[in-house]
């Protein structure tokens, strides 16, 4: 009887997790808003930001992605185990951030974490004239662009090179593994074996 009990309760300890060892998992839900007064502030009169793209990254590895569809009001990305994320809303030329793109937040399994995204949209209208601006400022910048036949020339000269490497490479292993053979000597079946 003693044996049994003394099984039972060691199954017991085995097999019994503590409440605290396992934390439940977290979320964490993200909003976007046209900040049409730039105040950084949600407000009831702002609309929805449609198109805005974030990224949840762990210890700088992306683990999840989003797109804001017109009509969604939050997104929560869920069943996160209890770490520190970084929430990264990407540039766009269609808006200006009025709120910070990155941040960190902790996720310990509690009460969703509510993140808020606001930004001025920036009309179709201006956004040709800012592209183009952009633009500009990169060529200024000394970056050249190469005609494409250019770049079409240099890549396929390079892969050459390349190639030719690899195979003088190649040549040398394959010299330096057939000068260690030892020359095996022939057997002629009809000979008699020496004794």
């Amino acid at each position: 009887m003693k044996r049994k009990l003394i099984l039972v309760l060691l199954c017991l300890s085995i097999f019994a997790i503590p409440a605290h060892a396992q934390e439940a998992p977290g979320s964490i839900c993200i909003s976007t808003y046209a900040d049409t007064n730039m105040n950084g502030i949600h407000e009831d009169t702002e609309a929805l930001l449609p198109g805005v793209n974030v990224n949840l990254s762990i210890s700088s590895i992306i683990v999840a992605t989003h797109v804001f569809a017109a009509t969604e009001m939050q997104y929560c990305f869920e069943n996160l185990q209890p770490g520190v994320y970084t929430v990264t809303f990407t540039n766009s030329p269609t808006y200006q951030g009025t709120t910070a793109s990155e941040g960190t937040v902790q996720v310990t399994g509690d009460a969703p974490l509510i993140v808020s995204f606001g930004a001025v949209p920036i009309p179709p209208a201006e956004l040709a004239p800012r592209v183009a601006a952009d633009t500009d400022e990169a060529e200024n910048d000394g970056d050249e662009t190469l005609d494409p036949s250019v770049r079409l020339l240099l890549s396929t000269g390079a892969s050459m090179i390349m190639m030719l490497f690899m195979i003088g490479i190649g040549a040398v292993i394959l010299g330096l593994m057939g000068s260690r053979r030892k020359p095996q000597r022939m057997v002629n079946p009809y000979e008699p074996p020496a004794r």
